[in-house]
């Protein structure tokens, strides 16, 4: 009977260490792995100390979104499908010539849970470095602007500007550019220059009654 009761009490210690708050982390982390384009990636901490972590109301309930960015890395050689030492060589050499080690960007939307776990809600790719965002009002009382500005090889940058609409994120605007690209958020209506007038440049503004970026005529 004594050793009946103590296996009792051991399962319920268990149980209870197991569901405990220690247990669950304690903030949203990225994964480590994630497919892409058909291929599997694994999380690069490389990066981390360019890594993003933000807080923030995006869908305009009663509480805050994560917004995490992270690296994931495609390395062609690393397969689960090779079953000898010879052929994961001789793969890994062929992979090597022709198809290169391969970095993306990636930036994931969490829904914090009732049990302070976290519930994926959107993940958002992006090109081969990690970029910077930026948060801004369209309108007061709707959902802010989520802002990707992410370079892409060495002299291009890629915009994409999402918004919380009718139970998802929808795309506002995207444009790569080897020029400059910055979103000026203290001007009305808000814009977006992509290279300078030297350069002729575009210019995009917010028109509120379509809900869309248009591209200003010049003067």
């Amino acid at each position: 009977m004594r050793i009946f009761i103590s296996a009792v009490l051991i399962f319920f210690l268990f149980g209870v260490l197991s569901a405990s708050p220690e247990n669950i982390p304690n903030k949203a982390i990225p994964p480590n792995q994630i497919e892409y384009d058909n291929v599997l990636l694994e999380y690069n901490k490389a990066w981390k100390d360019k890594e993003i972590y933000l807080e923030i109301n995006l869908d305009n309930d009663n509480e805050k979104e994560i917004l995490i960015s992270f690296v994931s890395t495609y390395y062609p050689y690393t397969s689960n499908e090779l079953k000898s030492d010879g052929e994961a060589e001789s793969v890994k050499k062929q992979n090597e010539q022709l198809q290169p080690i391969e970095n993306h960007a990636f930036y994931q939307i969490y829904d914090k849970g009732s049990q302070g776990d976290y519930k994926l809600v959107k993940t958002f790719s992006g090109m081969d470095q990690l970029g910077r965002i930026e948060i801004f009002s369209l309108a007061q009382g709707k959902p802010p602007a989520i802002a990707i500005l992410n370079p892409c090889g060495a002299n291009s940058t890629d915009l994409s500007i999402y918004q919380y609409q009718e139970g998802g994120y929808r795309m506002l605007f995207n444009e790569t550019s080897s020029s400059e690209i910055r979103v000026e958020t203290q001007e009305n209506p808000i814009a977006i220059y992509i290279g300078t007038p030297e350069s002729s440049g575009s210019v995009f503004v917010w028109n509120a009654t379509k809900e869309s970026f248009e591209q200003k005529t010049p003067a």
